[in-house]
């Protein structure tokens, strides 16, 4: 069985709920854009449970290298806020340069039925 981490758990949710979201929009027919907020909640849900679990890691006593700051402190939440957060908007940026690099111009459906019986 193979086992995930959290970053890899999150990874993957998304891409699940963009190609349901996906095809779902194309075949019920509704704008995409409306699970916005849906993907938005992904997003805050696994940085929030990375949060925690460095949290959990540190009141364990796991080897966290040289990092000195307390685990309550309130640096270390804001710390770990911005890391998520940075860590997100990095991941977001490649996949929008990933999306934009990709992208093909979009093909008219009509002009394809009609020139092979023309």
């Amino acid at each position: 069985m193979i086992k995930l981490n959290l970053l890899q758990i999150g990874i993957l949710s998304i891409l699940i709920f963009d190609i349901i979201g996906s095809l779902s929009s194309r075949w019920i027919g509704f704008n995409y854009q409306y699970l916005t907020p849906l993907s938005f909640l992904i997003y805050c849900t696994i940085s929030f449970l990375a949060t925690i679990g460095w949290l959990v890691s540190i009141l364990l006593e796991a080897n966290t290298g040289d990092i000195n700051i307390q685990p309550y402190s309130v640096n270390f939440f804001v710390m770990m806020v911005f890391s998520m957060i940075i860590i997100a908007s990095i991941m977001g940026l490649i996949g929008g340069g990933i999306a934009l690099l990709t992208k093909k111009k979009p093909v008219n459906i009509q002009d394809q039925n009609t020139s092979m019986y023309d």
